[in-house]
C-alpha cells in the first residue's frame, strides 16, 4: 500500500471515528440531567419568652423548570427551652420525576439595626421522587441553636432565613413504574432479598433468560452490591459515583446488564466526576469492554508524546488485551502521521 493510499484510509477511520463520537456525545447530551436553584427568602419570628412555637412561614414560590418550589420554615423550642429552626421545601409537579434536591441555608439576625455575619449551616442533600399532582414535603432539615450570644438577643424578634434550593433530575420523566405486588424473593450471597423479577428482567439478560428466576439464588454477588444495584438501576435512581461505577460496571458484566453499563459509561465520560487517568480509564474500557469509552478516551489524546507517556510506557501496559494494544497502536500510527504530514507543510 502506497503512502497516500494509507493516508486515505486513515482519514476514513478518523472520519468514522468522529461520526461514532459525535453519535456517542448526542446520546449523552439527552441524558444530562437540568439543573435549576433559586434563592429564597424568609423573615421568621423568634419565640418570646413565653412562646414556645413560633409562626410557619412559607417563601414566595419559584417554577424551577416544571417544578413548583417554595420553602417553609419556623422556629421552635428544643426540649431544654433552646431555639431552633425547621426547615422544608415543599415541591408539586405535573410530571413524575427523579430528582436530588440540595439547600444550603444562611440565617441573617440583626444588632441594633446592623446585620450580623451570616450563621451558615452547611449543604443538604436528599434523593426525592415526586409524582403528578401530588405536593411532596421534603424531610424537614432542623438546624441546631444557633451561637449562643444571639439566642437571647433573638427572642421575640424577627430573623431573616436566606435559602438556596438547586434541583438536579433528568430531562425525562419516569415512564416505569415498579409494581409492588410482582415482588418476589431471591436470595443473594445467602441474604434473602425482595426484588420486582419483571422490572430486574428488564435491566439483565441474565434474569430475562430464567437462569437467575427459576433458582432464585445469586452466590456470585454480596448482598449489599446487589442491593446497591438495585438503589442505581430503580426510580430512586441513586447516582452513579466514583464510590461505586466498579461495582456497578462488575455486577452489569456478570448479571448481562447494558443499561447499568451504559450509565457506567455516561458517568465515565464526564471527567469531571472522577480522577482516573487516561490509563485507568483504558484498563476498565478493556475490562468490561467499554468500546465507546476506549474510542473517546483514545481522541482525547492529540499527541505521539502524549499517548507514549500516559499510556506506552506505564509499567501495567502488558495487562492489555491483544484487541486493546492493535486499538493504541492504530492511534499511535495515526498521530505519528498527522505529525509528519504538519512537518512537511
Amino acid at each position: 500500500m502506497s503512502p497516500e493510499e494509507e493516508l486515505a484510509k486513515l482519514r476514513e477511520q478518523n472520519r468514522l471515528l468522529h461520526a461514532t463520537i459525535n453519535d456517542l456525545k448526542e446520546k449523552m447530551d439527552k441524558e444530562q440531567p437540568c439543573i435549576n436553584e433559586h434563592n429564597f427568602v424568609i423573615d421568621l419570628a423568634c419565640p418570646g419568652e413565653t412562646e414556645q412555637v413560633g409562626r410557619e412561614e412559607t417563601s414566595e414560590e419559584s417554577d424551577l423548570d416544571g417544578v413548583n418550589t417554595a420553602v417553609l420554615a419556623k422556629v421552635v423550642l428544643n426540649s431544654s427551652g433552646e431555639q431552633q429552626v425547621e426547615v422544608w421545601p415543599k415541591l408539586s409537579c405535573e410530571n413524575a420525576f427523579d430528582l436530588t434536591l440540595f439547600t444550603d441555608l444562611q440565617l441573617i439576625t440583626k444588632t441594633n439595626e446592623t446585620e450580623n455575619k451570616p450563621i451558615l449551616f452547611g449543604l443538604h442533600s436528599e434523593l426525592v421522587r415526586i409524582m403528578p399532582g401530588r405536593e411532596l414535603q421534603c424531610t424537614k432539615i432542623v438546624v441546631p441553636e444557633w451561637q449562643q450570644k444571639y439566642a437571647v438577643q433573638c427572642r421575640g424578634q424577627t430573623v431573616q432565613l436566606r435559602c438556596r434550593v438547586k434541583i438536579v433530575r433528568s430531562f425525562k420523566h419516569i415512564e416505569t413504574e415498579i409494581d409492588e405486588e410482582g415482588s418476589e424473593e431471591i436470595e443473594v450471597g445467602g441474604k434473602r432479598i425482595c426484588v420486582n423479577l419483571a422490572y430486574l428482567s428488564s435491566w439483565s439478560a441474565e434474569f430475562r433468560n430464567g437462569s437467575h428466576t427459576r433458582s432464585r439464588v445469586i452466590n456470585e454477588l454480596s448482598e449489599t452490591d446487589f442491593e446497591e444495584m438495585l438503589e442505581v438501576i430503580y426510580p430512586s435512581s441513586k447516582p452513579i459515583t466514583s464510590w461505586n461505577f466498579e461495582k456497578m460496571l462488575n455486577i452489569a458484566k456478570k448479571l448481562k446488564m447494558p443499561k447499568l453499563t451504559r450509565r457506567c459509561e455516561i458517568f465515565l465520560n464526564d471527567e469531571e466526576k472522577h480522577n482516573l487517568t487516561e490509563f485507568q480509564t483504558l484498563l476498565l474500557a478493556d475490562t468490561f469492554s467499554l468500546n465507546a469509552i476506549k474510542t473517546i478516551v483514545l481522541e482525547r489524546i492529540s499527541s505521539t508524546e502524549m499517548l507514549r507517556s500516559k499510556v506506552l510506557m506505564n509499567e501495567k501496559y502488558l495487562q492489555f488485551t491483544p484487541d486493546m494494544k492493535k486499538d493504541i497502536h492504530a492511534r499511535y500510527v495515526e498521530l505519528d502521521l498527522q505529525e509528519k504530514t504538519a512537518v512537511e507543510i
